[in-house]
């Protein structure tokens, strides 16, 4: 190795003779970026299952390159030496398969860089148009056109996009689609159905002010009197006429429930507002274009609350399916969708409407490989697959988009990132991987295993399928079979499993797996004992008055600086009702946002001081216990306070940061009825501003 290479990438890059830890260099600052990736031998460095993978580099100075490449779980797979030609370096990694791999460049002179490639199964776009998996763009928004390649790549065949009134009728009864018409042919050129959503307002047609005086913004302009839904309705059917058979379907506003994209007249009554829009709306559409399917509803999250109101006002009969944002856990999206399910029947005569979630994603990984994004992709996709009633998913992002605030929430990187243009975050192949495997696939069942796992069964014409995870520790699934199965990782690898005695053991974490194998293999998946049980988890057992477990909702109040002394026996119970927003029902303390939901818990203040959201576990058990929590703090605001007590005594008290993660882990011996009591506290300050203490609690038998 050349003596001029950087000198601590060299301490860890020993090309040919030790494993590569180049990832570690990358992480500890080593690789600077000083080489550069401009130039790919395929666009975003992304190649199908057969290609010959290229990687470009362009060098500044010296003629030769070592390099390495480490799959996705950071172990290496490739390396080698390369030569410098007029500043330019091309090598073939041996790594082919299907996966995500991360490239780390050496080169003389102390230059260094890093890029990423992925491999994904081939797919024919063409064939992909009755599938549900979809991304949101922003083309309305001026993103750049030239990812659209490697969405089809992936087998992405839906994107949702919008068409703004106020740009499309700038005269009243005239309409202009030149600002659109441009990344409307080029989808239909790869052959990937737009779902175009009618938004917003238009100041032609109303020109409401806001408490500033000053005019409202277009996006909040939603139509509120029978003159204003018939213009709204009207340029709705231009946009749907205009383009013909390339739009079958319609999305009514965008996320209306959740005060960004409406103020004013129709804030004041947004359920009927709505609804009255609605039923505007659907008519002139199905006059006009009867074989379009009219999406409805539009919340950001699955607030069952609002839903129910609007319900109530029938708006489910001015649309034919409802469209919801699931930014929340996979397990609560699986329950809010099952939810709502219920309640659709309960307004529709005991009938179901399709469902399409138009938008969901995951916003706090910002790393350049993003895989905890990635995880939470699949977790979340596969919980939306068990409602037979979805019928779309559109994840959010399909690139990353700086200009308009999305840094790191798409699947492909920017056009200028340091990495390459467009190259793939994990993300990619992850979605790309699962649609491979899930496109026309039947889900069969969620399998009884313990609360920890997930485990979900699909079949597909002749294989069995199904997709597994553990969210606290690890746990091990058991398969049954007379043949070898194949093992598939998170980015699409693949690794065959031979039985011994007809059985084979894997192990999972919060990673999911794909155990993919034949019909006639007559196999079967179950998950092994575990050390110890489940004795009581918050999350899955949380509930209103109708519920009956060991878990209660208290509230109490503190000196500002929350060093009062603790009297469990003075904490209140709270009430069950609707969160401000109708989000979701929540047990509410005295104040807005105090409260309790299933995966958090918010406090507030109480006569200038502290006040306390306690969620309680009542002992059902005499004994020693195992007590497991994972505690995360939100992204805003100034961190909050979170206290453990025992019959109250504090057994854990921490003042914790925003964007901060703690596990509580606690061996006890508790007697039948003592109180066990989490804590969520405002901190000192008693700002409670986004003052949200995320958490999942496990009470567990002592493991064996």
């Amino acid at each position: 190795m050349q003596n001029s290479i950087n000198k601590a990438a060299a301490a860890l890059l020993l090309i040919g003779a030790t494993a590569c830890t180049c990832s570690a260099a990358a992480a500890n600052g080593a690789f600077t970026g000083d080489v550069s990736f401009t130039s790919q031998a395929q666009l975003g460095n992304v190649f199908t299952v057969g290609e010959t993978v290229q990687i470009e580099a362009d060098v500044k100075q010296g003629d030769r390159v070592d390099w390495c490449v480490t799959d996705w779980e950071g172990t290496q797979c490739s390396a080698g030496h390369a030569a410098v030609k007029d500043g330019k370096v091309c090598f073939a990694p041996a790594a082919t398969g299907k996966g995500y791999y991360s490239v780390f460049v050496v080169a003389q002179g102390g230059q260094t860089g890093r890029t990423a490639y992925a491999v994904v199964p081939a797919v024919d776009i063409a064939r992909m148009g009755d599938a549900k998996f979809g991304v949101m763009t922003h083309f309305a928004q001026n993103m750049p056109l030239d990812f659209l390649p490697l969405l089809a790549k992936a087998g992405i065949a839906h994107v949702r996009d919008e068409q703004y009134w106020a740009h499309v009728e700038r005269t009243k009864g005239a309409f202009d689609f030149s600002h659109f018409e441009g990344y409307m042919a080029a989808l239909k050129k790869y052959q990937i159905q737009p779902l175009i959503c009618m938004t917003f307002g238009n100041p032609i047609y109303d020109q409401q002010k806001g408490p500033n005086g000053k005019p409202l913004p277009d996006y909040k302009l939603a139509p509120w009197n029978p003159a204003l839904y018939d213009a709204y309705a009207n340029y709705c059917v231009e946009v749907l006429k205009h383009y013909g058979r390339q739009l079958d379907a319609a999305e009514i506003w965008n996320e209306y429930n959740g005060g960004s994209f409406i103020a004013g007249a129709a804030a004041k009554n947004k359920f009927k507002t709505y609804t009255d829009m609605c039923r505007v709306v659907y008519q002139k559409i199905k006059a006009a274009r009867p074989d379009v399917t009219v999406v409805g509803a539009a919340t950001v999250k699955i607030p069952l609350p609002y839903l129910e109101k609007l319900f109530k006002q029938g708006a489910l009969d001015a649309m034919d399916a409802v469209a919801v944002h699931p930014y929340m856990s996979p397990d609560e999206a699986e329950r809010s969708l099952a939810a709502l399910v219920a309640m659709m029947k309960t307004f529709n005569h005991g009938k179901t409407k399709p469902i399409w979630c138009t938008e969901y994603g995951f916003s706090t990984d910002k790393t350049p490989e993003r895989l905890e994004a990635a995880k939470h992709l699949v977790r979340i996709s596969t919980c939306l697959l068990t409602q037979p009633e979805v019928q779309r998913m559109y994840w959010y992002l399909a690139r990353d988009y700086a200009a308009q605030g999305f840094a790191s929430m798409g699947i492909l990187h920017e056009q200028n990132d340091p990495m390459g243009p467009l190259t793939p975050v994990m993300a990619y192949p992850a979605y790309a991987n699962f649609i491979s495997l899930l496109h026309h696939a039947t889900f069969l069942q969620h399998a009884k295993t313990d609360v920890r796992t997930r485990l979900y069964a699909f079949e597909k014409a002749t294989q069995q399928l199904w997709i597994g995870w553990s969210m606290f520790e690890t746990a091990n699934l058991q398969i049954t079979t007379r043949k070898p199965v194949t093992l598939i990782n998170l980015v699409g690898g693949e690794k065959t499993l031979t039985p011994v005695d007809g059985r084979v053991t894997v192990t999972v974490d919060e990673t999911p797996v794909y155990i993919l194998a034949d019909k006639g293999a007559a196999a079967s998946v179950a998950e092994m004992p575990r050390r110890d049980a489940m004795i009581a988890d918050s999350e899955s057992e949380f509930g209103g008055p109708d519920v009956t477990n060991s878990w209660s909702f208290l509230y109490c109040g503190n000196n500002k600086t929350g060093t009062a002394p603790y009297d469990p026996g003075q904490a209140v119970p709270m009430t069950w009702k609707p969160s401000p927003g109708d989000w979701a029902d929540t047990w509410a303390g005295p104040g807005e946002w105090f409260n309790h939901s299933a995966g958090a818990g918010q406090p507030g203040v109480i006569a200038g001081g502290q006040g306390w959201a306690i969620r309680r576990w009542t002992s059902t058990v005499e004994g020693p216990i195992h007590v497991l929590a994972k505690i995360t703090t939100s992204t805003q605001g100034d961190g909050c306070g979170f206290k453990v007590f025992l019959d109250g005594r504090e057994l854990y008290n921490k003042l914790l940061p925003v964007k901060a993660k703690d596990t509580i882990d606690l061996a006890l011996t508790v007697t039948k009825g003592a109180r066990l009591d989490f804590v969520a506290t405002p901190g000192p300050a008693t700002d409670t501003s986004y003052d949200v203490a995320g958490f999942r609690i496990q009470i567990l038998t002592v493991a064996k």
